[in-house]
């Protein structure tokens, strides 16, 4: 592709909404982290601009949905939380109010900003309402009453899909503990060679460990 003039490139997973989720294509922790890896690896040696729509939460802090930085607007103006959390308040219009306001004082993105908050989920490898946080999602629709406005994400509140993406998230949170650990020491070795660099560090007894 990059042969070819491809300049950016976007990995999307399987999400298990709509009429039917199949939870047998969606991906194990094992094949998630090798996303993860193998987009580390292309950014390192090739000319392409590579982004990880889910495994890219360090970089983005987070998730975005919820109007922290994105929104869905749907066709009949409607404000909804992401592309793939197909939940409403009913007063969340463009038709009723300004984007802007539909910002500031709906329920529904107030309460999911509220859980988007480090003090909540400090882990940003794991940002996702739906395959990462799914009892968080259950929770924030039960308090302000959202309504789903499609089948497949009504879905999302049935008993026997919700402890099936329970079970698959809680798969992957020792994965994604291990790969936030390793990029924050990461981060904390260059951070420490650039203040050695700017002799800031006099004795680097102090900073061994940062540096191993």
């Amino acid at each position: 592709m990059i042969e070819k003039g491809a300049v950016l490139g976007w990995y999307f997973m399987y999400m298990p909404i709509g009429r039917d989720p199949d939870f047998e294509i969606m991906l194990t922790p094992e094949q998630r982290k090798y996303m993860w890896q193998r987009t580390t690896k292309i950014r390192n040696e090739k000319p392409i601009v590579i982004a990880d729509f889910w495994n890219d939460g360090p970089i983005t802090d987070g998730c975005l949905a919820g109007g922290r930085r994105y929104v869905h607007i749907t066709a009949d103006c409607h404000v909804e939380p992401c592309a793939f959390v197909h939940f409403r308040r009913p007063e969340d219009s463009i038709r009723e109010k300004s984007l802007l306001k539909v910002l500031k004082e709906s329920e529904l993105f107030n309460a999911m900003r509220a859980r988007q908050d480090p003090a909540y989920e400090s882990n940003p490898m794991r940002p996702c309402w739906i395959v990462d946080r799914p009892w968080a999602l259950r929770e924030v629709v039960r308090e302000v009453s959202a309504d789903a406005s499609e089948a497949g994400s009504a879905h999302l509140m049935d008993e026997k899909i919700a402890n099936e993406l329970d079970r698959r998230a809680k798969a992957w949170e020792p994965v994604a503990n291990e790969i936030w650990e390793s990029i924050q020491r990461y981060n904390r070795k260059y951070d420490r060679i650039a203040e050695i660099a700017q002799g800031n560090i006099q004795n680097l007894d102090d900073i061994k460990e940062d540096l191993l």
